[in-house]
């Protein structure tokens, strides 16, 4: 699938939170204000961040005590110019970097929104001691950090000063980061209520204690190769099931893990 399309689609589902508009009390329809596909694009500026959580420990290499805090370097994809935009915090996959998806998330960002991608503690390519799917149960809260350090960051002098919509936040992400993103919108126990609309590549629930909502509506996208050698097809058709409406399923026919992105 052209990333340029999967972009389009992204932006569709998270176009609730850009419009501002409320959601409508019939749960099978939707309405909008604003097309994300029919926007012009905007050039694009990237820069990055990094912050320390202090209390929390980072993941651990081998069998030594992880070090003190977790540091969270975060690859911005800002668009120049206009007016403040949705926040979209993307998860990338284990053994990734943010900057593997550069062009999905420039994509989004030419139609307005402020992407924000952290290099996880545990599952980033450069992990000490290697990336490990170990350390998911971590990254809901890692990126509710982020979240933090974001909104605090667009009320002070510097690059996201009154650039981001603060009252609208999306989550979306890749195999270990899709379920990232489905924990911070669905987890009863990691979620976060600050998440307006998620979009779930090749993955599922799944990663912290505890059930997961099934009333909460958040506008959802799960797209999922129905050929998926690495996350089941199945998980992802799960997830959509059992998620409140509005929510859309993309299936990438004969698709693999990363077919979708």
């Amino acid at each position: 699938m052209p990333r340029s399309a999967l972009a389009v689609a992204c932006a569709l589902t998270l176009m609730g939170c850009a419009a501002g508009a409320a959601r409508p009390a019939d749960p099978t329809t939707t309405t909008t204000t604003v097309n994300p596909a029919d926007a012009r694009d905007r050039a694009v500026t990237t820069f990055e961040q990094t912050w320390v959580d202090p209390t929390r420990p980072g993941p651990r290499a081998g069998a030594e005590s992880g070090p003190a805090g977790r540091t969270l370097r975060v690859r911005f994809f800002l668009p120049v110019g206009g007016p403040p935009g949705p926040l979209v915090v993307f998860a990338h996959g284990n053994n990734s970097v943010p900057e593997q998806y550069a062009p999905l998330l420039t994509a989004l960002a030419r139609r307005g929104y402020v992407v924000a991608a952290p290099a996880y503690p545990g599952t980033n390519a450069d992990a000490p001691g290697g990336a490990s799917p170990a350390d998911l149960a971590n990254q809901p809260a890692d990126t509710s950090f982020v979240i933090d350090r974001i909104l605090a960051a667009a009320d002070e002098p510097g690059r996201l000063h009154d650039r981001i919509d603060t009252d609208r936040i999306a989550v979306a992400g890749h195999s270990v980061g899709g379920f990232t993103a489905a924990e911070l919108a669905f987890s009863e126990t990691c979620g976060d209520d600050r998440i307006d609309a998620v979009v779930i590549m090749s993955a599922g629930l799944g990663g912290c204690a505890g059930g997961h909502t099934t009333t909460r509506s958040v506008p959802l996208l799960v797209t999922h190769g129905d050929a998926d050698p690495n996350v089941p097809y199945a998980l992802g058709r799960s997830a959509f099931a059992g998620a409140a409406r509005p929510k859309y399923l993309l299936t990438v026919i004969g698709g693999g893990h990363s077919t979708d992105v």
